[in-house]
This record gives structure tokens, C-alpha cells and sequence, in this order.
């Protein structure tokens, strides 16, 4: 028993040689630990969720490519110069709360109203101050390296005037031939300048937001341009030719038209103990609660709505109402 023992631990020459081969071979991989690696597991954020899918947003990162190439000679012509430069850098979702926490203060923001067929959005276009500040020709002063201030009322209207809405006529026409939607306007409804007062979308709100990198001779800064979810799905869809169904616009007279109820008129009630019930036959005679000329009630699925009074019709009952409840 002992030396079988022992022999048990003793391996073969053929085992030996698998062993040796084995180890010349290298280490073997776990491929446990390799499927693992390769498997992209993420947690669902229910207060930043997913709303748009990637297509949705290589479609809008596409689309503002035209926008960009329509800018940048906008700006050459502007500027009389051409040394402007500007493309679609990134295209993410986010809240809207991160959006503004991530701009700086003050900076130049123009809220508009964009019209789609019969629907109204919000939009917001945001110009760092080292562009805008490039683009008016705006004194610097030398000793502060940032640009940050307020514009004053003249240079508000300037700035309007001469740079949103012209912005907003190319955003217009993107959207028009990029996406194929039926863009009826984009109006520029107020300038803000502190993104804490942006208060057309919820903060919690899941938005769209375009980031375009811009040099204007030399000087670089960032335009954003911030698409509410339901704008940059309307987008989306006309640009994929899915018709939206008018939530805003109920049809009454079709509903009315379509759906029925039961009207019945109850002369009255009465209660009886079974027995009594068990006797009756034909031509007895049932007493009911209700006085003769009294009113008679009139449901709808089981609800008094109305009363009124029995009249004959050719050769069929009918109630005129002559009390609405």
C-alpha cells in the first residue's frame, strides 16, 4: 500500500514531456479574464440618461458640418478677411444645468424661438467673449488677460444686429436643407449675458449641445449651440422623414364622432324580497319608487346626467329632458 502510494505522485515520461512543452510554450491566457476585458458594462444614469442614440448624433454632427462651412465664409466676409476658421469640434448629451455650469460668465447667449411647421422650440446660441470680443473690434485692456465683461447696450444691439442675426438666417437655412425641416423661423427672442438667467429650458432637461471650434485671425474660442431634446429630435425625424403625431391639436369632432356611450332611462326602482319575487307573473304589478309625473332619470354608463319626462314617438318611447343635472 505504501509504495502504491508513492508511485501515484511519480509522473510518466509521457506527462514529463507534456509538462516541459507546456512551459516552453509560455503562460496560457484566461479567457475568462479576456471576455471580461472586452465586455463594456455601464451603469444606468437615471438623472443623465441616454435620449439620443449615436446615429441621432452623427446625424446632427453631420448636418452642422454645412453650418460650419456656411460660417466660416460668413466670418471671412465680415471680417474682410481670410483668416477665419471654424469646425464641429463635439456634438454630446448632457443636462442643460451642465451646459450652463460649463460656459463662462459673462458671455454673450442668444435665446431664440425656432418655428417648425406649427410647433414653437427654444434654442441657444453661446459665443465665448474672445470671439465676440474679436469679431466687434472691442478695446482690450492690455493689463487684464481676460476679455469677461459685459457688453454695453450699444454693443448689445451691434451685436445683434450684426452677428445673431445673420447666425440665425445660416442656423435656418442648415436646418432647412440639412435636415429637410420645415423651418418657418428662428427669431431672436433676448441677449444674456449670465447663463444662470437661462431659465427657457429645465435644468434637469436633456439637451443636445453642438461645440464648434472658431479662429477668427488668430484668435480661437468656442461657439455652442444648445438644442433642446425635443428640437434635436424634430430634427432628426424630419431628417429620417418620420411624421411626428400632432399631440398639440386634438381632433374633437372625430372623437366625438367615433366614440359612443349608453344612455338609459330608469323610471324607477324598487326592492323586493325574493319570495315575492318567485310569484310574480304575468300581469302583476310592480310599485315603484318614483311618484306618477315625476321626472324620470336619465344615465350615462350608470351616471344621472339629466331628467326628463316619457313621450311617445311614432311607435317608440322617448324622453324629453327637461332638467340637466
Amino acid at each position: 500500500m505504501g509504495n502504491k502510494n508513492k508511485n501515484d505522485h511519480v509522473l510518466s515520461q509521457a506527462e514529463i514531456d507534456a509538462l516541459l512543452t507546456a512551459i516552453s510554450a509560455g503562460p496560457v491566457e484566461d479567457d475568462s479574464a479576456s471576455y471580461n476585458h472586452h465586455k463594456k458594462i455601464k451603469i444606468y444614469d437615471f438623472k443623465r440618461p441616454d435620449i439620443f442614440s449615436r446615429e441621432q448624433l452623427r446625424t446632427i454632427s453631420n448636418s452642422f458640418d454645412l453650418f460650419a462651412k456656411a460660417y466660416a465664409k460668413f466670418l471671412n466676409n465680415y471680417t474682410k478677411t481670410n483668416k477665419c476658421d471654424i469646425h464641429v469640434a463635439s456634438v454630446d448629451q448632457l443636462t442643460f444645468e451642465e451646459f450652463t455650469r460649463s460656459i463662462p460668465s459673462p458671455t454673450e447667449a442668444n435665446i431664440s424661438q425656432v418655428t417648425i411647421d406649427k410647433s414653437v422650440f427654444a434654442m441657444i446660441t453661446e459665443v465665448n467673449p474672445s470671439i465676440s470680443f474679436k469679431l466687434l473690434n472691442l478695446p482690450v485692456d492690455p493689463k487684464k488677460a481676460c476679455k469677461n465683461r459685459d457688453l454695453t447696450d450699444g454693443e448689445i444691439a451691434r451685436w445683434e444686429k450684426e452677428i445673431v442675426a445673420p447666425t440665425l438666417d445660416i442656423l435656418k437655412k442648415t436646418f432647412r436643407m440639412a435636415f429637410d425641416s420645415n423651418v418657418r423661423s428662428i427669431k431672436n427672442a433676448k441677449t444674456e449675458t449670465n447663463p444662470t438667467h437661462f431659465d427657457c429650458i429645465k435644468p434637469n432637461s436633456m439637451v443636445c449641445l453642438v461645440t464648434l471650434e472658431v479662429a477668427v485671425d488668430g484668435e480661437e474660442g468656442m461657439i455652442n449651440i444648445c438644442l433642446p431634446h425635443n428640437l434635436a429630435h424634430k430634427l432628426c425625424n424630419d431628417y429620417n422623414g418620420i411624421v411626428d403625431p400632432d399631440t398639440t391639436q386634438f381632433n374633437v369632432d372625430k372623437f366625438r364622432n367615433l366614440v359612443k356611450v349608453n344612455l338609459k332611462a330608469s323610471l324607477g326602482n324598487a326592492s323586493m324580497p325574493i319570495k315575492d319575487i318567485e310569484n310574480l307573473g304575468e300581469g302583476s304589478i310592480i310599485e315603484l319608487d318614483k311618484l306618477a309625473g315625476e321626472p324620470v332619470d336619465i344615465e350615462i354608463d350608470g351616471k344621472v346626467f339629466a331628467k326628463g319626462e316619457v313621450v311617445v314617438i311614432d311607435e317608440t318611447f322617448g324622453v324629453r329632458l327637461v332638467e340637466m343635472v
